[in-house]
């Protein structure tokens, strides 16, 4: 069974959550029902059913790559909270290989992992390890290092996984 992505927009607010699931329904009923029983995760998803009531507007896609889904979260900037509600959902995976096609973009730019640092206020060391894959990027990180080296380019595509 394939996974589907899904959107769940609050009416008035118009905060959303994106997400993917391999059975759509249900997983948006759990929402539902955790928000009834006032302990769903994501907390201004709850405060806003506690204030405003049960408005909600549900999307799903026939959609099944998680690239869509991400796209979908960066148009929406859903990861942004106050404006979204997958705030929690902000640390890239770390991959093997690192975050190749950044590397391939700073050395056609000749922009040094010293730069990178002083822009996401790390060490030109962590900062290595952080594009190489050996420590999480946030995703205001990302977002720093894409305006660097792409300005743009969709956050997952300049941060896709080696294949």
């Amino acid at each position: 069974m394939s996974r589907n992505v899904y959107v769940i927009r609050h009416k008035v607010t118009d905060r959303m959550y994106v997400g993917s699931s391999k059975n759509v329904n249900r997983r948006i009923s759990a929402h539902i029902n955790a928000l009834r029983r006032g302990k769903h995760p994501v907390e201004d998803m709850q405060k806003d059913f506690d204030i405003y009531g049960e408005n909600y507007i549900f999307e799903i896609f026939e959609e099944t790559d998680h690239k869509f889904e991400y796209r979908l979260m960066d148009r929406y900037n859903s990861r942004i909270r106050g404006i979204g509600y997958n705030y929690k959902d902000n640390h890239y995976r770390p991959i093997p290989s690192g975050y190749y096609l950044v590397k391939i973009k700073m050395t056609r730019l000749g922009i040094t992992y010293n730069d990178i640092g002083n822009a996401i206020g790390y060490s030109s060391g962590v900062t290595y390890r952080k594009i190489n894959g050996k420590y999480p990027l946030t995703i205001n990180e990302a977002k720093i290092i894409r305006d660097i080296v792409a300005p743009g380019m969709l956050i997952d595509d300049l941060f896709e996984e080696a294949s």
